[in-house]
């Protein structure tokens, strides 16, 4: 807190400073508090334009258990910022944990060209959205563009292996 005080005008810091209230509270180590949150609103006072502060918010709704709160706040940060994959991606995930899978499929889809997918558990559930509809190729290329980045998941191989016999392909 005496850095904040210190670089008041500064989003970034009071931003890092919620993350640090999270990140302990994640641990076990300090309760999640208000703090938090006056932190991401004094960040979003002096930047209020900034989408990754709105993200800050839904990290800290979800911890709390907040689902409605936090969708709401990524479908308003969708209205806002268009073309914010991130925030599709996001919503997408809760959707899916909600058992609401179409529409998953669909944000999750307007975001796929547009994010880094580096590792197979981020894709994993899109793509046995799609095998479980038989959407094979759908799938295979999920998989093919994980693999050039995530080269030592077994379990990604196995399904890209499983996928290419269900597809009838060798």
């Amino acid at each position: 807190i005496a850095v904040s005080e210190r670089v008041s005008n500064d989003p970034t810091v009071w931003q890092r400073l919620a993350n640090l209230y999270l990140v302990q509270a994640s641990l076990g180590l300090t309760p999640l508090g208000t703090e938090a949150d006056d932190a991401v609103d004094k960040s979003l006072e002096l930047a209020p334009q900034r989408p990754e502060l709105q993200m800050m918010k839904v990290r800290l709704k979800l911890a709390r258990g907040d689902v409605q709160g936090a969708r709401e706040i990524l479908e308003q940060l969708i209205k806002t910022f268009p073309t914010n994959a991130d925030a599709r991606m996001q919503l997408a995930l809760l959707y899916h944990y909600t058992q609401r899978d179409a529409e998953a499929i669909v944000l999750a889809e307007q975001a796929l060209g547009r994010v880094a997918l580096n590792n197979y558990s981020q894709v994993s559930w899109i793509a046995d959205y799609y095998r479980q509809n038989k959407q094979y190729d759908k799938a295979l290329g999920l998989y093919e563009r994980v693999a050039q980045y995530d080269k030592g998941s077994l379990e990604l191989y196995w399904q890209l292996a499983q996928t290419y016999a269900l597809a009838g392909r060798k």
